[in-house]
């Protein structure tokens, strides 16, 4: 055979080995750079995500997926599986957060519309907070020149507006109001059933009071009535041992006001009072 023949065999195989070469170890450089391009997608992708851009942080890790499944997919199977799970972790926060801004604006109206009871809404709003920390809702950080957010700052008022309702629910209490009339009104000279007897009847009123306290204010209004009716029948009396009518009026006059709208066995002892000064002559 002709050794021309075989020298230009060898250098054609040679040169298709170089080709080969050049093609394989060529390729096999691509590799580090494709990875390095997913890796800054799922880099920018979470920073979208710490910003709170969601659909902008999906739109980089989807990228980032598209570029897996190229010439590269068996190597970059890891990559593409952290991807895929960023995206379904983002997608469930767009979810949660449009369930908590429909929670957050229902709470929202019923705060504003102040037609609520304020221990079950106070109790209803801490409980969203809880929920909706972990997701960092625009209601929940500080805007923009304040240091709390909006549903934070409304529990705080709830809970100043609870404690302020316990005060008056303290005072409402038949024990603590009994002592307070009294000290006012009864436990000095003289002792004022008049006033004693508005005010009972202004906590009687409330529709706060309830139940047993209700029932023991009623009998206190009792008690005043037959309590001024035995002071009357005392004043009357040493009305009609003074010697001079006069005296006796201004006497009369000076405590008639502690016993108008003081009523015992239908005597309106006021008028009664009213009418004796009358008959002395003043």
């Amino acid at each position: 055979m002709n050794p021309m023949i075989l020298l230009g065999g060898g250098a054609a195989v040679a040169l298709v080995l170089i080709v080969g070469g050049i093609f394989l170890f060529s390729g096999g450089d691509e590799f580090p750079f494709v990875k390095d391009q997913v890796q800054k997608k799922a880099v920018k992708g979470n920073e979208y995500y710490n910003a709170d851009r969601l659909e902008d942080a999906i739109r980089e890790w989807e990228a980032g997926i598209e570029i897996c499944t190229g010439d590269y997919a068996k190597e970059l199977k890891k990559e593409k599986k952290a991807l895929e799970r960023n995206i379904e972790g983002a997608r469930r926060d767009i979810a949660d957060r449009s369930s908590a801004r429909e929670d957050w604006e229902a709470l929202k109206v019923e705060y504003e519309g102040n037609q609520y009871k304020t221990y079950s809404l106070l109790t209803r709003a801490k409980a969203m907070k809880v929920r909706h920390d972990p997701i960092k809702p625009p209601w929940i950080l500080p805007g923009s020149g304040k240091t709390v957010g909006e549903l934070p700052e409304m529990i705080e008022r709830l809970a100043n507006q609870w404690k302020t309702e316990e005060k008056i629910r303290e005072g409402l209490k038949f024990q603590e109001t009994r002592n307070a009339i009294d000290s006012r009104h009864l436990k000095k000279e003289p002792r004022n059933f008049s006033a004693a007897l508005k005010e009972w009847k202004e906590y009687l009123a409330n529709p706060d009071v309830q139940g047993r306290d209700k029932n023991l204010a009623a009998k206190q209004v009792d008690l005043i009535n037959r309590l001024a009716n035995g002071a009357w029948r005392l004043l009357g009396n040493r009305a009609d041992r003074f010697n001079s009518a006069g005296d006796a009026v201004r006497l009369l006059r000076k405590n008639l006001s502690r016993f108008e709208g003081c009523v015992f066995n239908d005597i309106d002892l006021g008028k009664a009072i009213r009418d004796k000064i009358a008959t002395l002559g003043g």
